[in-house]
């Protein structure tokens, strides 16, 4: 938290928003010399806000770690070091298509529209919702993948493998990632 800077610019209310709990964000992200690089209505692609599980690593580190000091309601600017957003990678930005330099710092502008809201206790645990590292995906099955986003786009995608080498010379399998097709019944 000591390399991480929060201007609050309007408090919210009631309690701290809580590692565990859905929290709903709307955002916009720029680079230290003012281009923007992210935000809510470009991502989302309709201009949703993000609703995610907070402290389950969904988001940038950086808003794990910040927006538990914030409240429903709040407003802020975050200031993110490079390690806690993008990294250390070459990413290209979801706004402008610009090239992100490595490690380069973020200032988020968040608007906290909602937090502390876990409706089914029983269901919900942090564990659930982490992103997976890797998969156990066995030969010659298949896997459908379906991306929220992709709703109004109709872009879906089946992961498929295959036991058979790919060839003598590098014995790996085939993962192979094709556009799900729905054929008409005629």
């Amino acid at each position: 938290m000591s390399e991480i800077g929060i201007d609050i610019k309007e408090k919210g209310t009631g309690k701290l928003c809580e590692n565990g709990s859905w929290t709903t964000v709307t955002w916009s992200g720029a680079l230290k010399d003012g281009r923007v690089v992210t935000d809510s209505s470009v991502e989302t692609s309709d201009g949703r806000p993000k609703t995610f599980a907070l402290g389950s690593n969904e988001v940038y580190k950086c808003w794990d770690l910040a927006i538990p000091q914030l409240k429903k309601g709040s407003k802020a600017t975050i200031h993110c070091p490079g390690h806690l957003v993008f990294g250390g990678v070459k990413t290209v930005a979801p706004v402008g298509d610009d090239l992100i330099p490595k490690n380069a710092d973020v200032d988020f502008e968040i608007e906290v529209l909602d937090c502390n809201v876990v409706p089914n206790k029983k269901e919900f645990s942090p564990e659930k919702y982490k992103q997976p590292r890797t998969t156990t995906m066995q030969p010659d099955e298949c896997m459908y993948l379906h991306l929220v986003e992709s709703d109004n786009t109709g872009f879906d995608l089946v992961l498929s493998t295959q036991d058979q080498d790919w060839s003598d010379e590098w014995p790996a399998k085939w993962g192979i990632i094709e556009q799900k097709v729905v054929d008409e019944e005629t």
